[in-house]
């Protein structure tokens, strides 16, 4: 009988393991409180410029795909970063940039590299702001 407690025991406490690791995932709470700490405030509207310039890069259905994050800091700072909802979601909207017969090498080389990047931070990505003090903030959050 204790075994098979112990057993169970065990299992639920695998189970709750990996559903809290599966869940958090998003890597988005350490950029916020980098830029919070640094002095930037998270804006509530997000303008239809960014709208459109988020669907320029990321394709049309990139409202169901992202979650835009506008940061301001003073009277000139704004950064806005892409939330994605997963890593996976990330690199697959990139894919289809592959076909390119110009570029598609080098976007499958920078697919294999991403993490590595400056403005990639698990699920999200950092797409303005690197003039005004975003990309410093940004790295932080790594």
């Amino acid at each position: 009988m204790k075994k098979k407690l112990a057993t169970l025991i065990t299992s639920l406490t695998l189970v709750a393991v990996l559903l809290f690791t599966l869940c958090g995932c998003s890597t988005y709470g350490k950029v916020q409180r980098a830029f919070k700490n640094d002095g930037w405030t998270e804006q509530t509207e997000i303008s239809d410029a960014q709208k459109n310039a988020v669907k320029e890069l990321f394709g049309e259905d990139a409202e169901n795909k992202v979650t835009i994050h506008v940061f301001t800091k003073g009277i000139t700072g704004n950064a806005t970063v892409v939330e994605f909802k997963s890593d996976k979601e990330m690199t697959d909207s990139l894919k289809t940039l592959t076909e390119d017969p110009l570029l598609g090498t080098y976007i499958k080389n920078f697919i294999e590299n991403i993490q590595n990047c400056q403005i990639v931070n698990g699920n999200c990505v950092l797409i303005s702001g690197f003039l005004t003090g975003g990309l410093e903030t940004f790295k932080k959050s790594k």
